[in-house]
């Protein structure tokens, strides 16, 4: 019982997924925290032991790594305009550092085939390299002139340049062909140890660029992104050790929300079972193609615009969509877990519902359905037919042969038509009798094979429905009419019963057993009477034989009246009445006398039934149009039945049946109430009786309501 409660519970569910959601998050911070200190352990077997072993871990990490190769590319690819501009050579023309940004930190030198120096970056010396402990250098030796011996080579580049004569030269002399030139580049760096930044732009510049050398100082002069790397680097790097056991500890919240969540799916708090939204009906693998995409897109977005780790703006940009996908996520395993409580899950597949389906055609229908098999086959020789008759008319050219395919398409079309209207007629004559009509008969006449003999059969239930209602008619006019006869045929010897047990009573009669034996036949014989008129008003009520005298009532002021009269009796049995009215005129038309019979019946009820000592609540209010009159008492005896069975007839609340009463008396009220158009209801709750009668209200007119203001205005002013 409380796992139920549990997993019903809103507020734990909602405190579920703020909590995952906090702990995802934190789970991704510190996953971002300890990968920043794993990459500032080094860029695996890339990065130099001494380097490794330096106080400034950032220029270690992959970080300054990445953020070197993209400088050296930017670099290759402005060196690469500028030769194309067939002006090498022009720095005057095409200043090298306006085409390199964020170049603070990034030194550079730029030496053409003979060794002559074509661009230097601000600050450049020619002694630059003759002290190498506080720079991070790459350089490359691109024609081989070796102007610093002292730079450590990490490998070497073999390759061929082809140069392809121009389109003059191809003009003079068609044999002209292609020249071919060896070359090596030697590359030297002291932070990276077997691999280089090659990316094959360096060997477009060997006629023209002949040395390249790049370094990073130790100390980072602040204005590029060199500097912003270090910055957040060194802010956030003590940190990271602690992020493997937070990223531990938010995952296992996580899971442990999760769990609970993927275990309370599906469980509203008040509906019985599983409850499936509109999404959850979607076929499961429409469903999952939404949110493998849906996640997919948001990844990918939050993928393209990150680019450092310790860069604000780049993790609050892939926060920003990962948010969305960690909901789509979350939000599509709980309709699967939804899917799989409720059996849903395989079942509303499209694979299994074509399999399934098809086997369902192929084993209930065509195997063992004469008659499927029938429509089937011909539907697949129809469609035979018509691939054949397609390939002879688009062989022919013969008017002939285009007419006879037409007639037969022309045949097809009325032979499925006329199966498609049959179907529709059936479909309306089954409405008809579904609706009442039980004299409806469906025309059979342009009908043929099945859909015939189905029409014929729903015409037999139609005939078989009208025979059955016209017996329940029948029978329910020979009980009204036995009850009436035998009512009446009853009256007349109890009356002359009830009239010499009046005679006795008035004889002066002193032995005590007689006179008590007087009494008792005096009781009796009136319950008896009693008894009689009962079955008679509830046979004419409910078989409707009864004639109302409609008047306009005011039915607060009837209910007060009935209540009056049993005030004596609910004093004797200590039953206090509780008179709650909103409005103390509630005008409806109904019969006076009949409606009396109902109330009065009701509070008889009442006062029977009812725990001595307690109270009766009366409530009476109305609302736009209805009139509604509510009663609750708390009975004496437990009430071990169902509110239907109350208004049944002979059916008492006192199962051992020690009170006075014939059973009739809620039944009666219920077949006047609903005489009148009213609606009569009970509702049991425990031993909480409650019946509710609600009434039309007729709508008060505007002069009488003009009136009736002017004169409780009137009544103010005396």
């Amino acid at each position: 019982m409380e796992s139920k409660k549990l997993r019903r519970s809103i507020p734990l569910k909602v405190a579920a997924h703020m909590i995952m959601l906090v702990s995802a998050a934190a789970c991704v911070v510190c996953g971002v925290l300890f990968i920043s200190f794993i990459s500032a352990r080094g860029t695996g077997g890339n990065t130099n032991d001494a380097v490794k072993s330096g106080t400034n871990g950032y220029f270690a990490s992959q970080s300054f790594v990445n953020r070197y190769g993209m400088m050296l590319d930017s670099m290759l690819e402005a060196l690469s305009v500028i030769q194309n501009s067939e002006v090498s050579g022009s720095s005057n023309q095409y200043p090298l550092d306006t085409m390199i940004p964020d170049s603070v930190n990034f030194k550079y030198a730029v030496y053409d085939r003979s060794g002559s120096l074509l661009y230097a970056s601000d600050g450049w010396e020619e002694d630059t390299f003759s002290d190498l402990s506080d720079k991070y250098y790459y350089v490359m030796d691109i024609a081989g002139l070796n102007m610093y011996d002292n730079l450590e080579a990490i490998r070497t580049y073999n390759y061929s340049h082809i140069i392809f004569p121009s389109d003059e030269e191809v003009a003079l002399d068609s044999s002209a062909g292609p020249e071919l030139a060896n070359s090596t580049i030697v590359y030297s760096s002291n932070f990276i140890r077997y691999t280089g930044f090659y990316t094959g732009a360096e060997t477009e510049l060997d006629q023209w660029v002949g040395y390249i050398c790049t370094y990073v100082p130790h100390q980072l002069q602040p204005g590029d992104d060199f500097y912003e790397g270090w910055f957040y680097f060194e802010k956030w790097i003590g940190f990271g050790r602690y992020g493997i056991i937070g990223m531990g500890f938010s995952a296992l919240i996580f899971v442990i929300c999760f769990t609970y969540l993927m275990l309370s799916a599906g469980y509203g708090h008040k509906e019985e079972g599983v409850h499936l939204n509109a999404f959850d009906k979607i076929y499961t693998e429409i469903a999952a193609a939404i949110v493998i995409l849906t996640v997919t897109f948001f990844v990918a977005m939050a993928s393209s615009g990150f680019q450092n780790i310790y860069d604000p703006v780049s993790i609050f940009y892939m926060v920003v969509w990962l948010i969305p996908a960690y909901a789509v996520a979350v939000a599509g395993m709980l309709s699967f877990a939804r899917r799989f409580k409720a059996q849903t899950l395989i079942k509303n597949a499209v694979i299994y519902k074509l399999v399934f389906g098809l086997y369902d055609v192929v084993a209930r229908g065509i195997i063992k359905n004469s008659v499927l098999r029938k429509y089937v086959l011909v539907v697949f020789a129809m469609g035979f037919a018509d691939l054949i008759l397609m390939g002879i008319a688009a062989g022919s050219r013969s008017a002939g042969v285009w007419l006879a395919v037409l007639a037969v398409y022309v045949y097809e079309f009325v032979y499925v038509g006329r199966k498609l209207l049959a179907i529709q007629d059936i479909k309306q004559g089954a409405q008809r009798i579904a609706s009442g009509d039980l004299e409806y008969k469906i025309n059979t006449d342009k009908m043929g094979g099945i859909f015939k003999s189905f029409a014929e059969d729903i015409n037999n239930i139609g005939n078989g429905l009208n025979a059955a209602v016209d017996e329940n008619i029948k029978s329910e006019r020979m009980k009204a009419d036995l009850i009436t006869n035998v009512s009446h045929d009853l009256k007349t010897p109890l009356t002359s019963i009830i009239n010499y047990v009046d005679l006795l009573k008035r004889e002066n009669i002193t032995q005590q057993p007689i006179k008590e034996y007087i009494e008792i036949l005096d009781s009796k014989s009136r319950r008896l009477k009693d008894l009689t008129e009962d079955l008679v008003e509830a046979s004419r009520a409910s078989s409707g034989n009864l004639t109302l005298e409609k008047n306009e009532i005011n039915f607060v002021e009837l209910a007060v009246q009935v209540a009056g009269t049993y005030q004596e009796k609910y004093d004797q049995k200590k039953l206090n009445i509780v008179f709650n009215t909103e409005e103390d005129v509630m005008m409806i038309l109904a019969d006076g006398r009949r409606m009396y019979r109902v109330l009065d019946n009701l509070f008889n009820n009442a006062c029977k039934y009812s725990m001595e000592g307690s109270r009766v609540y009366v409530d009476m209010y109305s609302g736009i149009d209805k009139a509604c009159f509510v009663m609750k008492n708390v009975s004496k005896a437990p009430l071990n039945i169902s509110a239907e069975e109350l208004t049944q007839r002979f059916v008492r609340g006192d199962s051992a049946r020690s009170t006075e009463g014939s059973g009739l008396g809620l039944s009666i009220a219920r077949s006047l109430v609903e005489l009148h158009g009213g609606k009569f209801d009970i509702y049991l709750d425990g031993d909480l009786f409650k019946v509710m009668i609600t009434m039309d209200l007729i709508p008060k007119k505007e002069e009488e309501t003009a009136e009736h203001l002017t004169d409780g205005e009137n009544q103010n002013m005396i």
